[in-house]
């Protein structure tokens, strides 16, 4: 649903403020009237997962208001009004506001980073793309990180996230599969298989409209899946259990070989970081049976073949032999703005320095319609060593805090289970990242930090017994129950 009719930008600044103050107001009363506002421990993990799903099902593409300078989503809207009841929990004196440790210091670094970067050159660059950019794909994923790293989390938020996560993921591998295989009257919602977004069409896309997007937060589903299989109980255990062909096969309906190489070190991770030794030798027997089947199976789909509906098989070649392009303008552009780069969001106007110049040969020009293939080379053209050192600090502080929490005997094993998957997806997010920019593909930071901000909760909480003080498992983070796989 477009509505591009209103007046103009005033006026549609008015209508998202005040649909924006509505959603607070409205979230207050309900809230207030099922008792969250007389909870002392109220968790943003299950809603957040709501801002997840809204953002990827019911985002921009499904509904919007197209005018004015901040299109109004369902998710934008949903996370206006979880600050809003955050906000009034803090005025009531129900949560307190910790202080930051150096997890929060960096992504607010990063932050600032790129909007000064931003700021500094032409920010209103092709509409105001760079602080669009900024404010949907850094500072909402940021928002929703800070939400969860000021709330307490117990076992059951974490249960239930991971049950949330894992249906979400059934939904989008069915969705992959039915996409990849034509069954375009199965997919939904209807957008997603429009012949007006040509782009990946054929793969399987789900709603993100991009295959890479999809096979990060599939892959992230089977981990939460298999997660819930070790921790849960009864039939839980069992429906668990029967979604995980479902999600492999959706990983694979996304025919994006970044997406295939990420699964399966992101999942194998997640088996082998708690096994004890005689068991990473069946893993390792099992991960080259495995091995051997996928090469006889696809072995010949390796190199090439035709994945998008609307390009062919040479094509998809030509596509894959550009990447050393990239890297050679990345080269040239990093040399001649080493510190600061060219600018947040001014690669598509500063390559045409590079491909277009009177010396560049027949190759180089190639590239000239495309954005970087690689976060890290994305990073280091736009904003230089400084925004490159903070997202790769960022980045290594993440797996350091996930590998903590993770050797804490005394966390519970939930805890424990979601320090395997932010390493899952870190493995899966940095892997399809040498291949694609994954920081601008819809809600993949959103993932990124939101699974972060759960993890430095739970080190947070843990954090006194590694001091030596004894944590309440009553008052801090709920059951500490063994898990089911031997974490030693």
């Amino acid at each position: 649903m477009k509505l591009s009719h209103l007046p103009g930008t005033a006026e549609m600044f008015f209508l998202i403020m005040a649909a924006a103050a509505a959603a607070v107001i409205w979230s207050l009363v309900i809230a207030k009237r099922i008792g969250l506002l007389n909870t002392n421990s109220l968790s943003f993990a299950l809603p957040g997962v709501g801002v997840l799903i809204a953002g990827s099902v019911f985002g921009y593409d499904f509904f919007h208001i197209a005018s004015g300078p901040i299109p109004l989503t369902l998710d934008r809207l949903l996370l206006v009004a979880l600050c809003g009841v955050f906000a009034a929990l803090v005025l009531r004196r129900r949560i307190a506001i910790k202080m930051p440790d150096t997890t929060d210091w960096l992504v607010v670094a990063v932050l600032a980073a790129l909007l000064l970067s931003a700021l500094m050159t032409d920010w209103s660059f092709k509409g105001n793309r760079p602080i669009s950019r900024w404010l949907f794909f850094y500072l909402m994923p940021a928002t929703l990180y800070f939400l969860i790293r000021q709330t307490r989390l117990g076992d059951i938020d974490l249960k239930r996230v991971s049950i949330a996560f894992v249906c979400f993921g059934v939904y989008l591998a069915l969705t992959a599969v039915a996409e990849s295989r034509g069954w375009y009257s199965l997919v939904f919602p209807t957008y997603i298989r429009s012949e007006e977004m040509i782009e990946f069409l054929g793969r399987g896309r789900g709603p993100f409209i991009n295959p890479i997007s999809n096979g990060i937060y599939i892959t992230f589903c089977l981990g939460a899946a298999l997660i819930l299989f070790w921790h849960a109980r009864s039939s839980l255990k069992l429906a668990a259990l029967a979604t995980l062909p479902i999600l492999a096969v959706g990983g694979l309906a996304t025919l994006t070989r970044s997406v295939w190489l990420g699964l399966a070190i992101g999942v194998g991770l997640i088996a082998w970081l708690p096994a004890k030794r005689q068991q990473r030798g069946f893993i390792l027997v099992a991960a080259a049976f495995v091995g051997i089947i996928g090469l006889f199976a696809v072995g010949d789909k390796l190199i090439q073949f035709k994945r998008d509906k609307h390009v062919t098989v040479n094509q998809m070649s030509e596509s894959a032999q550009l990447r050393p392009i990239f890297v050679v303008v990345a080269y040239e552009m990093f040399l001649d703005h080493p510190f600061r780069g060219c600018g947040f969001g001014q690669y598509a106007r500063a390559r045409m320095n590079y491909v277009n110049h009177p010396n560049t040969g027949y190759e180089m020009r190639k590239a000239k319609d495309y954005l970087q293939h690689n976060v890290f080379l994305s990073f280091l053209t736009e904003t230089g060593l400084i925004g490159f050192s903070l997202l790769m600090l960022l980045l290594l502080k993440a797996a350091q805090v996930s590998l903590m929490l993770f050797k804490n005997p005394n966390a519970s094993s939930w805890a424990r289970g979601y320090a395997l998957l932010l390493i899952c997806l870190l493995t899966s997010y940095c892997i399809n990242g040498m291949f694609h920019d994954v920081s601008i593909i819809p809600m993949a930071n959103m993932l990124l930090l939101f699974v972060l901000a759960i993890v430095a909760n739970q080190q947070a909480a843990f954090a006194p017994a590694v001091a030596g003080t004894p944590v309440s498992a009553k008052t801090s983070v709920g059951d500490v129950s063994r898990p089911l796989v031997s974490f030693n």
